[in-house]
């Protein structure tokens, strides 16, 4: 819609949709008070009509636009640690093996404990290597090598007919 300074001009009241918020202002011809409808400003939202504030995207999750009603987790392989954020951060930043690097969790199915890819991290920790990498000792991950069963981040299991000579 359109809006206007003027009372006079006003053609209507409405609730502000999602994604916008309602703010006080004066009509310029005479102090009249009024509301107007705003965009919320990126990284944060507005998720119902008539809000009088935005809120702040949580930890985990950004925005990159205004004038949304929801924000984004943070794709797998990304963090975002504060709220009301426009962008994530990639776990791969600065490591010489860029592809190798994703955010994941361990989970119980069954008593079987396995690790998953995880979307809107909201912690550094959640981030490691992929599966079929492992961490070397400079703290890089790296492709798994031949005996090594790399089960995520930076684990891994020696295979049958295998061993390892350090503690």
């Amino acid at each position: 819609g359109k809006y206007t300074n003027e009372m006079s001009l006003a053609n209507g009241c409405d609730w502000c949709n999602p994604g916008a918020y309602s703010k006080e202002f004066v009509d310029v011809h005479g102090g009249a008070k009024t509301f107007v409808c705003l965009p919320c400003a990126p990284g944060t939202f507005a998720e119902r009509p008539g809000q009088t504030s935005c809120d702040s995207c949580a930890e985990g999750r950004y925005l990159e636009v205004s004038g949304s009603s929801t924000c984004s987790f943070c794709w797998v392989g990304s963090y975002q640690t504060a709220s009301g954020e426009t962008a994530c951060i990639e776990c791969s930043a600065g490591h010489a093996l860029p592809e190798l690097w994703t955010t994941m969790q361990q989970i119980n199915i069954k008593g079987i404990l396995d690790w998953v890819p995880v979307l809107g991290s909201g912690s550094v920790d959640a981030c490691g290597c992929d599966k079929g990498a492992r961490t070397n000792e400079g703290g890089e991950c790296v492709k798994g090598s031949e005996g090594l069963l790399c089960i995520g981040m930076g684990y891994f299991e020696i295979q049958e007919g295998y061993y390892s000579d350090t503690a």
